[in-house]
C-alpha cells in the first residue's frame, strides 16, 4: 500500500508542478472573482499533497509529520519562486500563505486521524 501512496504522491507533484509552472494567460490586475478562486484553490491542492505525503509512511510521529509539513511548505515556496521565470506568471505571498494553510490543515487531519 505504501508503494501506491508513493506513486500517487509523485504523480500529484508532477501534475501540480505542471499546472503551476505553465505559462499563464495575459496578466490582469489580480483582482476580482478569478483571483479569489485562484487563491482558494491553493488550500485544497496543498492539503491533498500533505495527506498523500503523510500516507507514504506507515507510522506517522509528530516529528515525521513536521518534516512532511516543512517539505510541502518549502515545495510551495519553490513553486512560487519558479513562477517568477514563467511568462505571465508571478510569485505571490498570498499564494505561499494559502499553500502553507492547506499543508497545515492536511497535517492536522492526518495526524488526528492517525492518533485516534
Amino acid at each position: 500500500m505504501k508503494k501506491l501512496y508513493v506513486f500517487l504522491t509523485i504523480a500529484y507533484v508532477s501534475i501540480l508542478s505542471f499546472a503551476m509552472l505553465r505559462p499563464g494567460a495575459a496578466a490582469g490586475d489580480g483582482s476580482g472573482l478569478k483571483a479569489v478562486v485562484d487563491n482558494c484553490a491553493h488550500v485544497p491542492a496543498y492539503l491533498i499533497l500533505m495527506v498523500l505525503l503523510v500516507k507514504c509512511f506507515p507510522k506517522v510521529s509528530l516529528r515525521k509529520g513536521m518534516i512532511c509539513f516543512v517539505a510541502v511548505f518549502l515545495y510551495g515556496l519553490l513553486m512560487e519562486y519558479l513562477q517568477s521565470f514563467v511568462p505571465n506568471r508571478y510569485p505571490s505571498a498570498i499564494d505561499a500563505g494559502s499553500n502553507g494553510i492547506g499543508a497545515l490543515i492536511g497535517w492536522m487531519l492526518t495526524f488526528k486521524k492517525k492518533t485516534t
